[in-house]
């Protein structure tokens, strides 16, 4: 996919990195509650060994620009490219999964019923290395 800056996130080019993969939307209350732990994270780890793609599934452009700006989102932002949402089958967000370094799937929000992002956070520390 590509995200608004046009980088084009392949998995490829994400081996060897931890990976957070956000599901939102700017009108989704849940979503916003999570914006502040993701931003921590990614201020403490930064972009060398961990990224985080947002992917949007608004309808308004606009709002959801005023909610990156805001939130000060300054991860990657994917927004009308609804693929990866629908082939995983969500149909509710917020969903929050986590990849490791080997592109394999160590956490998803939902299964893990961690809305806190207390395993989250947990996980992140001990897959950063």
């Amino acid at each position: 996919m590509v995200d608004t800056n046009n980088d084009t996130l392949s998995s490829s080019k994400l081996i060897g990195k931890l990976v957070i993969i956000q599901f939102w939307a700017s009108w989704c209350t849940p979503c916003i509650e999570e914006l502040p732990t993701l931003k921590t994270i990614y201020e403490k780890y930064g972009k060398e060994k961990l990224e985080i793609i947002s992917i949007s599934i608004d309808e308004d452009s606009l709002k959801f620009q005023n909610a990156v700006k805001k939130y000060e989102m300054n991860w990657h932002q994917v927004y009308g490219d609804k693929k990866l949402f629908n082939e995983l089958g969500i149909t509710t967000i917020p969903e929050l999964y986590m990849i490791n370094k080997n592109g394999i799937t160590i956490y998803n929000r939902e299964a893990s019923k961690d809305y806190s992002l207390l395993l989250l956070t947990k996980l992140v520390e001990e897959n950063i290395k």
